[in-house]
């Protein structure tokens, strides 16, 4: 900044000495200049101010001093934040944040309400769908500017039919005749993308909705399924697993991912596409120790995340512009799992240590501003 600074005074100088023998109207044309140029910091730009960065992580804690003899209530962590949301039992199964992270949202199962359905806005208990019933499931949720949007389905007379809630009101996205559900919803631009399948005589056809229009990924019903959609310019990509094997979908083209038995957890999030770099996270079976270990694959390669514990995954994961952050967990003792999170494969102290072992996370979220 002092060479800044030193520049900017050369040019107030320098324009002393060439104001003195010009009219008035000349005068004014280079005081303009000159403000221009000082605000648009001619010796050069500073690096942008550095974004805030929020973590979130949702699922649900044991807490010894609820109930008679203690119970696992749902709850959420805030930069390592401990925030139970659930007075009964409960758990969260996703969260999400508004772009301004201004806005928090996570939802999952509490006794607090008959239901056994909640959505919290920033840690309260909303009624946004209180007159969902029992037969309904959730899987995804997704925040875009002040809309909320939730995907799943709803078992009507034995029969399962795929549904969106936007901001509580539902929405059927196929016809009486079709069984299926939806898995995952995603927001890219203006457009609404909804990943999900349709069950037919023989298995499962893959298909996704774009604001409403229904695409059949897999016209052939088999053992097939897509867990995480990513949508990078014309590209359509989905993570999933057919007949056994865990593989990515690019524009309706099944790839396996490499390894002897790669697995991935199904959660949204372990799939990330940015630019044309394809990211799969989950874990992998290690024939040498008999164990699964916690792997991320970017096009297609492996790498092995952790292999010093007894078994290890990934479960979700987000990129930001500070770098990835993903949540899983490790067992190091073959009895107990603790939480991990992430940075860029450093794990992060003090969100989870070993001895935390009570915690358990099920989906994370980032907000930068």
């Amino acid at each position: 900044m002092g060479n800044c600074k030193n520049y900017h005074q050369s040019i107030f100088l320098n324009a002393i000495v060439v104001v003195k023998n010009i009219t008035m109207k000349k005068l004014l044309k280079l005081v303009l200049i000159f403000v221009l140029v000082l605000s648009l910091g001619s010796c050069g730009s500073d690096d942008p101010e550095p974004k805030r960065i929020d973590v979130y992580l949702g699922g649900h804690y044991f807490n010894p001093d609820a109930g008679t003899s203690g119970i696992y209530q749902a709850a959420y962590w805030k930069n390592g934040e401990l925030i139970t949301i659930s007075e009964n039992a409960g758990f969260v199964e996703r969260v999400a944040v508004s772009k301004n992270g201004k806005d928090f949202y996570a939802f999952g199962r509490s006794e607090d309400d008959a239901a056994y359905k909640t959505i919290w806005k920033n840690g309260i208990a909303t009624n946004m769908f209180s007159s969902v019933g029992t037969s309904t499931n959730f899987y995804d949720m997704e925040v875009y500017q002040e809309d909320v949007y939730v995907v799943g389905y709803q078992n009507i007379s034995g029969m399962d039919r795929a549904c969106l809630w936007k901001n509580g009101s539902q929405q059927f996205l196929d016809d009486a005749s079709i069984q299926g559900g939806a898995s995952e919803v995603i927001v890219v631009g203006s457009d609404l993308y909804i990943l999900g399948w349709n069950n037919s005589t023989g298995g499962t056809k893959i298909v996704y909705w774009k604001n409403g229009v229904k695409t059949i990924v897999t016209p052939s019903a088999m053992d097939q399924w897509a867990y995480s959609m990513a949508v990078s310019g014309n590209d359509i990509y989905l993570l999933g697993e057919l007949d056994d094997e865990i593989g990515v979908w690019k524009n309706g083209v099944f790839t396996p991912l490499e390894g002897e038995d790669p697995e991935s957890w199904q959660y949204p999030g372990s799939l990330i596409v940015k630019g044309s770099d394809v990211y799969v996270f989950g874990q992998d079976y290690v024939a040498t120790d008999d164990q699964y270990h916690a792997d991320f694959w970017k096009n297609g390669v492996k790498t092995t995340v952790d292999n010093t514990t007894d078994y290890s995954i990934i479960i979700s994961a987000v990129m930001t512009s500070k770098g990835i952050f993903a949540v899983g967990y490790q067992d190091a003792e073959g009895s107990d799992w603790n939480s991990i999170v992430w940075h860029d494969w450093e794990i992060i102290e003090p969100i989870f240590s070993p001895s935390a072992r009570n915690a358990y996370t099920e989906s994370i979220a980032v907000a930068e501003y």
